[in-house]
């Protein structure tokens, strides 16, 4: 890890499973009233100099929302489709891509099966902006796991939630906790944690 790496032991006071899941029209008003954060270009340099992606290399992009880290994605050649369950946010994904890259398909990540076009050892690269406190995160890392080549690796983008937060976070701008950070694919050979901002870290995971 980097020297912005969290430190071990701290504990948390809000989980994820504590916490209902907005639904897909909750996300539907969300998607048509707000607009998620943008791709900056810091996170977006950082990416490409920790993981090169290869240009016609498979990835998926897990919560896409309105896609626009999907599009970066495609920008630098990467062949992708992004998953998300909110039919506004598809529909603004489609309506801002030209062409068939990157391709948006619809799946409740949190509560459905996997799509079958995902076997085992086919991509190259999967990741997850701000979606991941949404999941349950061992579950998830398991499939992801199973789906990556030897050489892949995970992407993942989160918010920090506050150690001793007075109040929960908006409902659409959770986060993970230092002790769920720091856990999260510990037991992945190759982790590497980095922060963007004083509230905002970066994990990249490599299956070997």
């Amino acid at each position: 890890m980097t020297d912005d790496a969290i430190a071990d032991g701290e504990s948390h006071r809000l989980s994820r499973q504590d916490r209902a899941l907005p639904s897909a029209a909750q996300w539907d008003h969300w998607h048509s009233t707000c607009y998620p954060r943008v791709v900056t270009h810091k996170e977006a340099d950082l990416f490409y100099r920790h993981l090169s992606p290869r240009p016609g290399t498979a990835a998926v992009d897990l919560g896409c929302g309105n896609g626009q880290w999907t599009r970066q994605l495609a920008r630098w050649g990467l062949r992708v489709r992004g998953y998300d369950f909110s039919q506004e946010a598809l529909r603004q994904a489609h309506a801002a891509t030209t062409g068939h890259n990157p391709g948006y398909a619809s799946w409740d990540i949190a509560g459905s099966p996997a799509p079958a076009d995902m076997p085992t050892g086919t991509l190259d690269l999967a990741t997850c902006r701000d979606a991941l406190p949404y999941f349950h995160h061992p579950e998830l890392l398991t499939q992801i796991a199973r789906w990556l080549r030897p050489t892949g690796a995970f992407y993942a983008l989160t918010n920090l939630t506050p150690q001793h937060a007075k109040r929960r976070p908006r409902e659409f701008h959770r986060g993970l906790t230092l002790r769920e950070l720091h856990t999260l694919g510990s037991n992945w050979p190759h982790r590497l944690v980095y922060r963007l901002s004083p509230q905002r870290y970066a994990v990249i995971l490599r299956p070997q």
